[in-house]
C-alpha cells in the first residue's frame, strides 16, 4: 500500500514537471501555426502567388522597407501581380517564433535573389494576428544585412 501512495505521489509531481517542461521545450500547436503561416507567406512572393498573398495578409498590412518606404497590401499586391518583385530563389534561417496569444512574431535572416541578380540578405520581422482560426500577416519589416555565413573581418 505504502509503495501505491508513493507512486502516486510521484506522478502528482513529476505530470506537472513534465507538462511544464514539454510547454517550454516543445513547440505549441499555435507556434507550428505560426510557422507554417512565416512559411506560405515567404513562398506565395517567391511563386508570385497574389491569391495565397490576399488570404495571407490582413487587410491594413503594411511591409516597412529597409530603405523606410512602407507599402500597404494594395501596392505589394499590385507589383507582385506585375511581377516587379520575382524572386528567384527565397531561403529562411534563424527562425524565431515569440508567442502572444492571438499574436505572434517572427524574426530571422532570409536569404534572396532575383533572377540575374546577386544574392542579399535581409533580417526581417513580421508581425501575425489570429483572425477566425487563421494567422495572418499584419506588418513586415526588412533590413538589409551582410552575408551572415561571411567571415568576421
Amino acid at each position: 500500500m505504502r509503495k501505491i501512495l508513493f507512486t502516486a505521489f510521484l506522478a502528482l509531481i513529476a505530470l506537472p514537471l513534465i507538462a511544464i517542461c514539454q510547454s517550454n521545450n516543445g513547440s505549441s500547436k499555435a507556434e507550428l501555426e505560426v510557422r507554417k503561416a512565416d512559411e506560405e507567406f515567404h513562398k506565395a512572393f517567391l511563386n508570385e502567388d497574389t491569391t495565397a498573398l490576399e488570404s495571407l495578409l490582413t487587410s491594413d498590412f503594411l511591409w516597412t522597407h529597409s530603405t523606410g518606404n512602407i507599402q500597404p497590401k494594395a501596392i505589394i499586391l499590385a507589383n507582385v501581380k506585375a511581377g516587379k518583385t520575382a524572386y528567384e530563389f527565397i531561403e529562411n534561417d534563424d527562425v524565431h517564433v515569440y508567442m502572444y496569444k492571438n499574436a505572434a512574431v517572427v524574426s530571422g535572416i532570409s536569404t534572396r535573389r532575383y533572377p540575374g541578380k546577386e544574392t542579399f540578405w535581409i533580417q526581417y520581422t513580421t508581425f501575425y494576428v489570429k483572425f477566425g482560426g487563421k494567422w495572418k500577416a499584419a506588418a513586415f519589416h526588412s533590413s538589409h544585412v551582410p552575408d551572415p555565413k561571411a567571415p568576421s573581418k
